[in-house]
């Protein structure tokens, strides 16, 4: 078999790719940082073993061009990599390899990828598109996931051939300017390394509230590994490993943030020595854990916090999922020293059923939106809008139903399955949906 890795210690490369033989031992293949007939690669990610012992290799090489290497017997080759050209043209990003016999017969996905904004209906407009220029002398070899607030729009990309292989963002009228880019100084003797390279999530991709950009990044120069850093106006450190967290200990490595007002940023973070997590919030006035792994929820949905989704936030207020043991998990609401349960397992949901699980949540002008599995209803799944109250209590809130499997989507077809949702201040949802059985990438809806 073969496999990728991660690797920790000093003069060791990062991360490899690794083959075990039936009855052999274990032998790296190539690894991050290594000289190879292709130069160093800065990236590995999916990797598939042929019969014959040969590999392809889905990498970034150092020009942070992505694409595809296939190494035989110590030998690495390009295989097809971002910009070269096929029957079809060129621009195509590749993926999803599959091998049998030897890796010179393998099949794979190629993807032209672009960024759009719609500003209204039928009005579309593209931003950014895979092998199109981008900043700093680079081309667009990877675009990250948008995020939206208010009427701004960042997103991260990967950059081939440039001066910064990663950049952040804003699309505007006249297309992207970017905002930050790796190696850029943070603080006095620090610089960003790796944009969106959180170890508790893999959401890769900033959030913004107003002028205030935040995001997960590693770090140099500043005394830990990693942080979070906050964009209004030049970049500075909200919270970093090694430095103290609320309720006791470091921090030691952070998940993907959410901006509220006032550029305070809420994160979920692992500090001192347990390894379970806790949710925080930071900014210019201070910082605050807002609930602590391995607490009571001290709400109607009882339970330990256990683990936690990226939050969201909308200035005080902040929305989390938690899992609170087996089985069992909540949708929370959180503002000053109030914190209420918006739904929890086993309670009831507008369709007669009982929720079992469900996403990270997101706000919708005052209202907490969720995607939920549920049990025993009149469909599996579905989009719910929770109304907290104004006053604390642990009253149950009103829910309403967004959209469920089996409700009519087009002429002909019915939504078979949701993405996560987003919300803006005006209280619309937009959501992914699956109207063909293929995953939930078949449409973009907007529930106003």
């Amino acid at each position: 078999m073969a496999f990728r890795a991660t690797l920790a210690g000093r003069g060791v490369p990062s991360a490899g790719v690794f083959v075990a033989a039936a009855a052999g031992p274990l032998g790296a293949v190539v690894a991050v940082g290594e000289p190879t007939e292709v130069g160093k690669l800065v990236r590995l990610r999916e990797v598939a073993l042929a019969d014959d012992g040969s590999v392809l290799v889905r990498a970034t090489l150092s020009d942070g061009a992505p694409g595809l290497v296939r190494v035989r017997a110590g030998r690495v080759d390009r295989f097809a990599v971002l910009g070269d050209a096929n029957d079809l043209g060129r621009g195509f990003r590749f993926a999803d390899v599959s091998v049998r016999e030897s890796a010179d017969t393998g099949v794979f996905l190629g993807l032209q990828e672009g960024l759009f904004v719609v500003d209204g209906p039928g009005r579309v407009r593209r931003v950014a598109a895979l092998d199109h220029p981008g900043a700093r002398g680079g081309k667009y070899a990877e675009l990250d996931p948008p995020v939206a607030g208010g009427d701004r729009v960042v997103f991260g990309a990967n950059l081939a051939g440039g001066r910064s292989a990663e950049v952040l963002f804003e699309a505007g009228r006249g297309g992207a300017r970017a905002l930050v880019h790796g190696g850029e100084r943070v603080g006095h003797t620090g610089r960003l390394v790796d944009l969106f390279g959180s170890s508790l999530d893999d959401l890769v991709r900033a959030s913004v509230a107003g002028s205030c950009v935040a995001f997960e990044t590693s770090l140099t120069g500043v005394g830990g590994s990693s942080g979070i850093v906050a964009l209004n106006g030049g970049p500075r450190i909200v919270a970093r490993v090694g430095q103290h967290a609320p309720g006791g200990g470091t921090y030691r490595e952070f998940g993907t943030p959410a901006v509220g007002g006032s550029c305070q940023v809420v994160f979920v973070a692992r500090a001192g020595t347990s390894d379970t997590p806790s949710l925080f919030r930071a900014g210019a006035g201070g910082s605050r854990r807002l609930a602590a792994g391995g607490d009571e929820t001290r709400t109607r949905v009882g339970g330990t916090f256990r683990s936690f989704e990226a939050p969201a936030a909308a200035g005080s207020r902040v929305a989390f999922h938690a899992v609170l043991g087996p089985g069992r998990e909540g949708v929370f609401f959180a503002r000053g020293g109030c914190r209420m349960a918006m739904a929890g397992t086993g309670e009831s949901e507008p369709g007669g059923g009982r929720f079992t699980s469900f996403s990270a949540p997101t706000f919708a002008g005052r209202d907490v939106v969720f995607r939920a599995s549920v049990v025993g209803g009149s469909a599996p799944s579905g989009i719910y809008r929770a109304m907290p109250s104004g006053p604390c209590t642990q009253v149950p809130p009103p829910l309403a139903t967004v959209v469920a499997v089996g409700m009519p989507a087009t002429p002909g077809n019915t939504f078979l399955g949701f993405g996560v949702p987003s919300g803006n201040r005006r209280g619309a949802v937009a959501f992914t949906a699956d109207l063909t059985g293929a995953g939930p990438t078949d449409a973009v809806v907007l529930d106003q």
